[in-house]
């Protein structure tokens, strides 16, 4: 059995809807928090704590403009239904915050689809976000790759999508890489086996030959 494991921000949709949120309603620390994240000073996780804490805004504030910015790469709902009618388990794996996710993934398609993402709460100090491993346990750091280990537990090999730089660890154990962005690039400098991709047609070509 194949489960595919795919990224949200950049990946299934477009752009990054969490930092079209910051961009929107953030003071510009934020990006001084992106600029540690992009030295290795910290982890990703750590980052959209920090980042997200400085978030003021109603759920309707995140919702409207989700509905206003997000948008699916092209092929996305087709390739969904072919994961389905061919048995192929599909889950969205994300840094990324449920709040945001979430309105996205109910406007941008009718099938019901598998998430695993930071859990966000509007608090009067920001929205405070925290990560569960598989087992439930508090996740300080390796939230996409504790869910591929979890996923290669029970039996399944892993088709990885992703595009960034959080990608990596996960890809690194992934038995196939689709990649699009720095994942690509890094995997093309190693020397690694990838698929690329620029929309889900294409995934769904590399999908059929992986499967052939």
């Amino acid at each position: 059995m194949f489960t595919v494991q795919c990224d949200f921000d950049d990946t299934l949709v477009t752009g990054n809807v969490g930092h079209s949120l910051l961009n929107a309603f953030a003071p510009a620390k934020w990006c001084a928090i992106e600029s540690l994240y992009s030295t290795g000073e910290i982890t990703v996780e750590e980052t959209n704590r920090r980042q997200f804490a400085l978030l003021n805004v109603t759920k309707q504030t995140i919702d409207e403009h989700v509905f206003e910015t997000a948008k699916l790469r092209p092929g996305v709902p087709e390739f969904i239904h072919n994961c389905t009618s061919i048995g192929l388990n599909f889950s969205v794996v994300s840094n990324g915050v449920d709040l945001y996710i979430e309105p996205a993934l109910r406007s941008l398609t009718s099938s019901r689809i598998e998430l695993h993402s930071a859990h966000g709460k509007i608090t009067e100090n920001g929205i405070s976000i925290s990560y569960l491993d598989p087992y439930g346990i508090h996740c300080l750091d390796a939230f996409k790759l504790s869910w591929l280990r979890y996923f290669k537990s029970q039996g399944q090999k892993v088709i990885y999508i992703g595009d960034g730089k959080s990608d990596i660890a996960a890809a690194l154990e992934a038995d196939y890489v689709i990649a699009t962005s720095s994942l690509e690039d890094y995997f093309r400098s190693e020397g690694l086996v990838y698929f690329d991709f620029n929309d889900f047609y294409d995934v769904r070509q590399a999908i059929d030959t992986i499967l052939i």
